[in-house]
């Protein structure tokens, strides 16, 4: 079969003749109505299959000036038309038009109205009944002149097309549906992902704040200690020399014993300050872990509940272990208030101390452990306990399960950053309703236990003594007096300053000094720690002692090496200072 294509647009014209062609029809392309009419008839096409809207002549003229040629009066015109409009029904219709195709079109769709087309037309081609037709469509009146059949099948197409132009609306709604649902599924994991990250930076906002807060409690905890260190420093000096005038055994000697029992309780306390604002170092030692754990149940009674029962289980011969007491008590105390406020303030903690050589067992706790023999501490409680994910977390910074305020989350933490430095381990046991177990295995200490009390005899009280010349910088006024009154009965020749400047005006007046004993924070600009530097400038050959409660940053304020400075932690005892004198005073000297 023969057919013409009317089409101006080049690449529909193709895209319909390739088509068509391909399945064995006969094709010839006319760009718009006029050129149609000069190729028709040499052509002499069965078909026209023709656009709407063309130049020169549109599609409905041309189907027009068909209908009055006596040689295709009578031929299958199909219009191709996107039915945007109703008047393109009366348009159709009255051009004389069989069909029409709506655009866009799919293949299986064009060829199949175009086969259905074609077989009708050759039925109707039989009928020759004509009648005037006259309808209403959209508030006009019109008189169609054509054979009912035409008209029909005309108006069956268009309904088909209508009823493809529904499916295709049907079709597309339901994917605008799909993709409104994935949008707004989209929305809703993006908003559930933007509410999680704003909870987390709020909650990093708060833990910042919180972290703040302990910097700042800590700069002025560590300054109240400093404060305190020299008061204690001035009682337990004036009671050390009280005590060296009293007679053994009289009862004055018991009362200041008493009093000296007390105040290194507090110098106790100031160590726990410092260790809180971060200005202590460890001082490990070996440690009876027997005697010490005792005495720290001891000090934890009063600061637990009262309904909390403490009871100990220890392995006889028990090991020395090596560790700093003070930060280990710290420990100790951190994991008991965590599993008082686990029991709700009623319940049992059990401590169990034994003796742990490193074999398989010793190895599951999952860290490499650099020693062979630990002594391992479990503690244990009766609390809540803890699921999986929990206990996974426990030892990170600011992780807590309390509410806002009831903790800082730095505890356990500082727990394990203690156990591990001390180059032990830590684990952790737990299940919920039965209580969580905590096993601290802390190394082994090959070094005898040094008794700490040594008793001053006149002969080594005289080794103590010395006449040197030496120059004391100290702020506090009780202080300074107190250690100019010590020093002056041990012979030394002594020198005092209040502030960094006068001890440098001393030196540069070029007197005779062979030590300096300074406080390291003073008033003004010149802190200890540099006027120890100037001072060896000006005299290469004078040793430096510095004295503070924070032992942890001496050298980190000064040019100086561990060979040319030497720290005194206070509070400390006159005796501890003569002799730590001598000893430096007896040194060669650097420079």
């Amino acid at each position: 079969m023969k057919i013409l294509i009317v089409e101006d647009s080049p690449t529909q014209a193709e895209q319909l003749k390739n088509i068509l062609e391909e399945n064995s029809y006969q094709v010839l392309i006319a760009t718009n109505g006029q050129d149609a009419l000069n190729k028709i008839n040499d052509y002499a096409p069965q078909l026209v299959i023709s656009d709407i809207l063309m130049p020169e002549m549109n599609g409905y003229e041309l189907c027009k000036a068909l209908r009055q040629h006596e040689r295709f009066k009578h031929i299958l015109f199909i219009l191709l038309s996107t039915l945007s409009d109703l008047e393109d029904i009366v348009s159709g219709l009255e051009s004389g038009a069989n069909y029409i195709i709506t655009k866009p079109y799919h293949v299986d769709d064009l060829l199949g109205h175009l086969s259905s087309a074609i077989k009708i037309h050759k039925i109707r081609e039989s009928e020759l009944d004509e009648n005037n037709v006259q309808f209403l469509l959209n508030g006009h009146v019109y008189m169609i002149n054509a054979k009912k059949s035409r008209i029909m099948d005309f108006l069956a197409s268009i309904y088909a097309a209508a009823v493809q132009k529904n499916i295709e609306l049907y079709n597309t709604r339901l994917e605008l549906q799909k993709l409104n649902n994935m949008l707004e599924k989209k929305v809703e994991e993006r908003t559930a992902a933007l509410r999680i990250e704003s909870e987390e930076r709020k909650r990093y906002e708060q833990q910042f704040l919180e972290a703040q807060k302990l910097e700042s409690m800590g700069k002025l905890t560590g300054g109240i200690a400093h404060d305190f260190n020299n008061l204690l420093l001035i009682a337990l000096g004036n009671l050390e020399l009280l005590n060296n005038t009293l007679q053994e055994n009289s009862a004055e000697r018991n009362h200041v014993k008493q009093a000296v029992t007390a105040l290194e309780r507090g110098s106790s306390l100031t160590k726990h300050l410092l260790s809180f604002a971060r200005k202590q170092t460890l001082f490990p030692k070996s440690v009876d872990v027997c005697e010490h754990l005792t005495s720290i149940i001891t000090l934890l009674k009063p600061a637990l509940s009262e309904r909390i029962d403490i009871s100990t289980s220890f392995e006889e011969n028990l090991w020395p272990i090596w560790i700093d007491p003070m930060q280990f008590e710290n420990a100790i105390m951190n994991i008991a208030i965590n599993a008082r406020d686990a029991m709700h303030n009623a319940g049992k903690i059990h401590f169990e101390v034994s003796n742990a050589t490193m074999d398989e067992n010793i190895k599951s706790v999952g860290n490499p452990l650099e020693h062979d023999d630990y002594v391992k501490i479990s503690i244990t409680d009766q609390g809540e306990g803890m699921p999986k994910e929990i206990m996974a977390k426990i030892f990170e910074p600011f992780f807590t399960t309390k509410r806002m305020g009831m903790g800082t989350g730095l505890g356990l933490s500082m727990v394990y950053g203690f156990i591990k430095q001390s180059n032990g381990h830590i684990t952790v046991d737990s299940e919920i309703g039965r209580g969580t177990t905590f096993n601290l295995y802390l190394p082994r200490s090959n070094i005898a236990i040094r008794q700490e009390e040594e008793i001053i005899t006149p002969k080594k009280l005289a080794s103590l003594c010395g006449d040197e010349v030496i120059l004391i910088v100290e702020d506090e006024a009780l202080l300074l007096k107190l250690v100019f009154t010590y020093l002056k009965q041990l012979g030394y020749d002594v020198l005092t300053a209040s502030t960094g400047m006068e001890a440098l005006a001393l030196i540069k007046s070029g007197k005779r000094i062979d030590l300096l004993f300074s406080d390291v924070i003073m008033p003004g600009n010149i802190t200890g720690p540099a006027l120890a530097v100037e001072a060896k400038k000006l005299m290469p050959h004078i040793k430096i002692l510095l004295t503070s409660g924070y032992s942890k940053d001496i050298l980190n304020q000064s040019e100086l090496t561990l060979g040319e400075i030497q720290h005194l932690t206070k509070p400390y005892k006159l005796d501890a200072l003569a002799t730590k004198l001598r000893a430096i005073l007896r040194e060669k000297s650097y420079g």
